[in-house]
């Protein structure tokens, strides 16, 4: 997806003039996105135009009032692959902390508990008399739009064989998890009958995050957006952006803290639903295995595209995962705190009889 952020006064009052833009006076930089023609531009479409229109039309009909949400507002789109979406770094003042850097932990309860106002408020819009018309989130979604495969597995297996030889049972488990067809096995975990499902971003993780100072949070590309168990979203953050230390002391308060606001949220929103904490924490466990596969298929992308002080080659590398991986098996792409990242996250899922 290429982007470009637009700030030039004349250049904003002409995307203004010709196309009818909706810009306020705080807008003074604007971010426009090219996504590929097909099922990512569709979805993030939906999500913005239909979804959130729908939701907001729910919510100023109620007399409780509610905050904004954690969204980008959204100005245009372009049928094909044009998205222009407001600029939150000028407009608001918030910034990415870049993977792997340390996210504070007041920054991450202040997702958490957007993240279980999103979920939750999402019931009032999916509900059976929307399922035709939002069909694109509630609709299973095909394996072949998950890029894991059992190759890619089988080439973190190799990998641990090769750069870390003592992690024999590592790469053994691996191994039987690329026979399970992964990408099956991502939709198997997302979508459960009998469970919670919500709308869910679907790719979670701090690439995808802003902040300000005070930890108040914007979350940004809704490509993969779905329903699915909002333990997904849980899983991925906490899998992909904290290091496993942080993940062992903030797993339990984080999970009663998105109980809490989930709960809360319904029952103000007038719903009777209820999410109880042991059904919360049993999805998570569950959802890790998702969390895993999707991080495992992200790792060599960010591996590519570490800069050359840090070890990399300074860009994407052509090719596919396979490709990248076999660099990443020879040692001519790496980055030691991520691959520690990596192993210790492995290494946790395998203790806890997960992997």
């Amino acid at each position: 997806m290429e982007e470009k952020i637009v700030k030039e006064p004349w250049f904003l009052a002409s995307l203004q003039q010709f196309l009818h833009l909706p810009f306020t006076p705080d807008v003074k930089e604007v971010r426009i996105q090219n996504v590929p023609e097909g099922k990512a531009f569709e979805t993030e479409a939906l999500f913005y135009f239909d979804f959130l229109n729908a939701l907001h039309g729910q919510l100023s009909s109620m007399s409780q009032p509610w905050p904004p949400l954690a969204v980008p507002r959204l100005f245009h789109v372009q049928s094909g692959t044009l998205v222009i979406l407001e600029d939150v770094h000028k407009n608001y003042g918030h910034s990415m902390i870049a993977f792997p850097q340390h996210i504070p932990q007041g920054h991450m309860k202040k997702l958490v508990e957007e993240l279980a106002r999103i979920h939750a408020l999402s019931l009032l819009v999916l509900d059976e008399s929307a399922a035709s018309h939002f069909s694109l989130f509630l609709r299973e979604p095909e394996p072949d739009e998950f890029r894991a495969s059992e190759t890619l597995i089988k080439d973190w297996s190799t990998f641990l064989r090769i750069r870390h030889p003592g992690m024999t049972d590592l790469a053994e488990a691996l191994e039987k998890l690329g026979h399970k067809h992964p990408e099956t096995l991502v939709v198997e975990i997302g979508k459960k009958p009998g469970r919670i499902h919500t709308l869910t971003h679907g790719d979670l993780w701090q690439n995808n995050l802003m902040w300000k100072d005070d930890g108040s949070v914007m979350i940004l590309d809704w490509q993969e957006v779905s329903y699915r168990r909002p333990a997904c979203d849980l899983a991925t953050f906490l899998l992909t952006s904290c290091t496993s230390l942080e993940r062992r002391e903030l797993t339990d308060p984080l999970l009663d803290l998105y109980c809490e606001v989930f709960n809360d949220t319904t029952m103000k929103s007038g719903s009777t639903l209820d999410y109880p904490r042991r059904e919360i924490e049993r999805d998570y466990k569950e959802c890790l295995l998702y969390a895993l596969i999707r991080y495992l298929i992200a790792v060599p992308f960010v591996l590519a595209s570490v800069p050359p002080t840090q070890g990399g080659n300074g860009g994407f590398l052509p090719g596919h995962h396979h490709n990248l991986m076999q660099e990443i098996i020879k040692g001519n792409i790496k980055d030691q705190v991520l691959e520690q990242r990596v192993l210790e996250v492995m290494c946790d899922l395998h203790d806890l009889h997960i992997l």
